[in-house]
This record gives structure tokens, C-alpha cells and sequence, in this order.
């Protein structure tokens, strides 16, 4: 990959209202992947502080867990960036969205 492409991570509080609110992203660019996302840990990636979970979210545990789920799956070989589908992944409430390319870079 020669560009550098990113995934923004949505929690959606009310599937009626449909509102999301971005939580995360996940980056890739030639020099690897990272992410990031609301309430870890700033050295600790994966490590949720539970006091920092925004209000919006209603629940800690299921937040908790979508983050080690998200960090699992970068880890390993079953999450990359796609053309084929605006929304890569989603379970709900949470979902990712592709977000595009970062142009300038530089």
C-alpha cells in the first residue's frame, strides 16, 4: 500500500435517532497500522479507562470489550482497508466507516 488510508470508528446511541458520534479511527499507511480510540490510555493502547468513557455511550462493559475486539482484530490479518463498502463493519450500535485517503502527505 503507498497511500494512506483511514477507518473512523461510530457509536450510534439511539439506532432511531441515528446519530453517530465518532469514537475511534484506525490508520494504515506504509509504515504500518495504528488506532485509536475514546478513553484508552494514552501508553496503553487497549486499555479502557472506564472514567473516560464519554456519557453517550451506555454501556462501559460492551464499549470495553468492542475495543479489545478492534484492537484484536488489527493485531492480526482479518481487518484491512477495502474500496468495495462504505460501512466495513458494524454490530448496531458500533460501526466502522471508511473514511478515505489523507492527501499531502508529506
Amino acid at each position: 500500500m503507498n497511500t494512506t488510508k483511514y477507518l473512523l470508528a461510530k457509536y450510534i446511541p439511539d439506532l432511531h435517532r441515528f446519530e453517530p458520534r465518532n469514537i475511534g479511527v484506525i490508520v494504515w499507511s506504509p509504515l504500518g497500522i495504528e488506532a485509536r480510540f475514546l478513553a484508552e490510555y494514552p501508553n496503553r493502547p487497549g486499555e479502557v479507562d472506564g472514567r473516560s468513557i464519554p456519557g453517550f455511550v451506555t454501556s462501559a462493559s460492551a464499549y470495553k470489550q468492542w475495543v479489545r475486539y478492534w484492537r484484536d482484530a488489527i493485531s492480526g490479518t482479518s481487518i484491512r482497508p477495502t474500496r468495495l463498502h462504505r460501512s466495513v463493519a458494524t454490530d448496531g450500535a458500533r460501526q466502522l466507516r471508511r473514511g478515505g485517503c489523507r492527501l499531502g502527505a508529506g
